[in-house]
């Protein structure tokens, strides 16, 4: 099964290790160090434009793992499955 993300983006449902809320998440100080580690190691997509992000999502594939931003909310991702 697939997992819409974004409107342009899709993963396979057992690549998704998880959907983050920005607003609830980042206040934590592990999930900030998680995010500039990713943002550091080059593993994050930042495709917002422009837009603040409401959610990330982790994903990982051959043993690689992204962190995308994305404008789409936590709770509206959980809900496109196609």
């Amino acid at each position: 099964m697939y997992i819409m993300i974004d409107k342009d983006t899709s993963v396979l449902a057992k690549n998704l290790i998880g959907v983050f809320d920005m607003e609830r998440t980042t206040a934590d100080k592990i999930t900030r160090q998680f995010l500039d580690n990713a943002e550091s190691k080059g593993d994050m997509v930042q495709d917002t434009g422009g837009q603040i992000p409401r959610s990330f999502v982790v994903t990982e594939k051959d043993g690689r793992q992204k962190v995308r931003l994305n404008i789409v909310s936590s709770g509206t991702i959980g809900e496109a499955r196609i």
